[in-house]
């Protein structure tokens, strides 16, 4: 708790520290006290040192709050820039890719061009003959094609499961959030 006040009051560390560590220990002597004077002191003051001991378990529960939403929120930050992180390298990979499957569909194009001018200009002999000699290449690179595409779809697949995982994280600092929103203070996303 006495770490946890430090996280909710962070402009002064030490200085929140040391308070809380001294309602903490004002906490223990005053009920301690209660414990052993409890038959011999009067009602009010008893009222007194049991609302004293009662506010100070309150704020030693905020300080717990505050070390637990810590906790919470660092490792949520951690794993949603890894996420976040691993992302972007299929973002890349996948640019790559569309870049290969692009180069290959200009290649084919290619091919089918010089095949369809030879055509158009009324070379049919020349035609089949560029067809017959570019017909394994154009497999070939057609092949190629289908298992880049395959390759980019397996990839989105990874990228879809990833935006997935990162949407469950921040879900997962939503009662974080009410919380923050409950007291008074601007969640942070």
């Amino acid at each position: 708790s006495v770490t946890g006040m430090a996280e909710i009051f962070p402009g002064a560390p030490v200085a929140v520290m040391a308070l809380a560590a001294t309602m903490e220990a004002g906490k223990l002597v005053i009920a301690g006290w209660l414990a052993a004077h409890w038959r011999g002191v009067g009602w009010s003051l008893r009222a007194v040192m049991v609302s004293l001991v009662a506010g100070l378990a309150l704020i030693n529960a905020a300080g717990v709050f505050g070390k637990l939403v810590e906790a919470h929120v660092s490792v949520a930050a951690s794993a949603s820039s890894n996420v976040v992180e691993r992302i972007e390298a299929l973002d890349a990979r996948a640019t790559a890719q569309s870049a290969v499957i692009a180069d290959l569909d200009r290649r084919i194009a290619q091919i089918d061009r010089a095949v369809d001018e030879s055509t158009r200009r009324g070379r049919v002999t020349r035609a089949l003959d560029i067809a017959t000699q570019q017909r394994v290449t154009r497999n070939d690179l057609d092949t190629q094609r289908q298992a880049a595409t395959t390759t980019l779809v397996g990839l989105q697949a990874q990228r879809a499961a990833l935006v997935g995982e990162r949407t469950r994280i921040e879900a997962s600092a939503g009662p974080i959030q009410y919380l923050a929103m409950m007291a008074g203070a601007a969640p942070e996303a």
